[in-house]
C-alpha cells in the first residue's frame, strides 16, 4: 500500500513574516483580499490579467524569494510596530475588555517565534491595514478629547464649518453618525442621512439639542458641501 508524506510548510521567523506584509501594504497601496484582475475576451475566450496580487499571496511569493517586492527598512521598522500592536491588546484584557476572537489572534500571532501555517500568513498579511485603521481611530479619539468644551446653550442656532472627523453609521436608526470639529476646535455630533468622508469640510446648520462629555449633539442638521 502506497504511503503518503505529509509536506511541511516551510518556517519562518515571526519578524521576517510581519516585515514582508508590511511591505506587500506597502506595494499595493491598501490590503487586497483577492487579486486586483482586469477581464478580456480575446476572441476565443475569457482571461484575465492580474493587476495587483493579493496581500497574502505576495506575502508568501516575498517569504519564498519568489517576488521582486523586496523588504526594506521601513517594512522592518512598521513590522515592529505592528507586533507591537497586536501585543498592546493584552492591556485590553487587565482593564476588564473582552477581546474579540480575531484579536485573540493578534496577540497569539505577535507572541509567536516562527510561523509556518498558511492561515496564521493570511491573518498576518491584514494586520498592517488593521493597524493603520486603529492608529488613525486612536487620533480622532485624541482630538476629541482635547477639543476645546461645548458650542453654545441648548436651543441655540448653530451655523459653521466643520472638519468631518468620523462617519459610523447606525443600524438600530438607519442613519450616520458624524463627529466633526469646529474651526475653533468644538466638537459636535448629528444624525445624518449619507455618510460625509472623514477629513472633509463641509458647512453644518443645525440647532444645540446637549452636551454630552465634551460634544456638543446638534439636531435637525444641514450639511453643504
Amino acid at each position: 500500500m502506497a504511503r503518503f508524506t505529509r509536506i511541511q510548510n516551510p518556517s519562518y521567523d515571526t519578524q521576517a513574516v510581519f516585515a514582508a506584509a508590511c511591505a506587500a501594504q506597502r506595494h499595493n497601496g491598501e490590503y487586497l483580499k483577492q487579486d486586483d484582475i482586469t477581464l478580456h475576451y480575446d476572441g476565443n475566450e475569457h482571461g484575465h490579467t492580474v493587476n495587483r496580487t493579493a496581500n497574502k499571496t505576495l506575502v508568501r511569493q516575498i517569504l519564498a524569494g519568489a517576488s521582486t517586492v523586496e523588504v526594506n527598512d521601513l517594512d522592518r521598522e512598521e513590522a515592529t510596530k505592528v507586533i507591537q500592536y497586536c501585543n498592546s491588546l493584552t492591556f485590553k484584557i487587565l482593564s476588564g475588555a473582552k477581546l474579540s476572537a480575531f484579536e485573540n489572534t493578534m496577540i497569539e500571532l505577535g507572541n509567536k517565534e516562527t510561523i509556518s501555517s498558511n492561515y496564521d500568513i493570511a491573518v498576518i498579511a491584514s494586520l498592517p491595514a488593521s493597524y493603520e485603521r486603529g492608529m488613525k481611530r486612536k487620533q480622532v479619539e485624541l482630538r476629541i478629547r482635547e477639543a476645546d468644551g461645548h458650542v453654545g446653550a441648548i436651543g441655540d442656532r448653530f451655523d459653521g464649518e466643520v472638519e468631518v472627523l468620523r462617519s459610523s453609521f447606525s443600524d438600530n436608526w438607519g442613519v450616520y453618525f458624524i463627529t466633526a470639529l469646529t474651526d475653533d476646535n468644538k466638537a459636535v455630533f448629528f444624525s445624518f442621512r449619507v455618510s460625509l468622508t472623514p477629513g472633509i469640510k463641509v458647512r453644518v446648520v443645525g440647532t444645540v439639542k446637549a452636551h454630552r462629555d465634551n460634544t456638543t449633539q446638534l439636531t435637525r442638521t444641514r450639511a453643504f458641501g
